[in-house]
């Protein structure tokens, strides 16, 4: 994995992260979530945590796609 996308990837994960807790677009579908699981509430509440998720995803999902780790 190069350096390139490595940075492609956290960038990604940074505006995932922010659009996933700060759009007003995405803010019903917090509360709908938040009422349905105290889990989902804690991690949309949390950005350090919501951050690590969705870098856990993206890297699985880049190393699925491209076949290539580090």
């Amino acid at each position: 994995m190069s350096l390139i996308s490595i940075a492609g990837l956290l960038a990604l994960v940074t505006a995932l992260t922010r659009l996933i807790r700060q759009a007003p677009l995405l803010a019903g579908t917090r509360a709908y979530l938040s009422e349905r699981s105290s889990l989902l509430a804690q991690l949309l509440a949390c950005p350090h945590c919501l951050s690590f998720w969705l870098a856990l995803i993206c890297a699985a999902a880049s190393f699925w796609w491209t076949r290539d780790w580090l």
